[in-house]
């Protein structure tokens, strides 16, 4: 049976896409506001983060397939660019990860 946004699982996928929203926002408030030599400190770092939340988007993309799929691609963006970021922190590249918090700003919802 396909679920529904009013169904448990699908329940389970708004609330998921909700977290990944929320730790994307966290992912910007920090990189807006501290060095990336305090970024990198992080443990677990913004990368083991990211990669954990790609997980969770890939729950929500399969999750929500039946009624937005729009919802799992979005969740997926916002992965690979959390992603992306957690790799400019981890390999010090201020560049990178300047362009990539702009680009996140940019993002709706956040």
């Amino acid at each position: 049976m396909a679920a529904s946004a009013d169904s448990p699982e699908g329940k389970l996928a708004i609330q998921l896409y909700d977290q990944i929203i929320a730790m994307s926002n966290r992912f910007l408030h920090h990189c807006s506001t501290f060095s990336i030599g305090v970024l990198a400190l992080k443990n677990p770092s913004y990368d083991e983060i990211a990669k954990q939340f790609a997980k969770v988007a890939e729950i929500v993309e399969l999750i929500s397939a039946d009624f937005d799929p729009m919802m799992g691609q979005k969740a997926m963006e916002y992965c690979q660019l959390m992603a992306a970021m957690g790799n400019a922190i981890a390999n010090h590249d201020v560049e990178t990860l300047s362009k990539l918090t702009d680009e996140m700003a940019r993002k709706p919802g956040l």
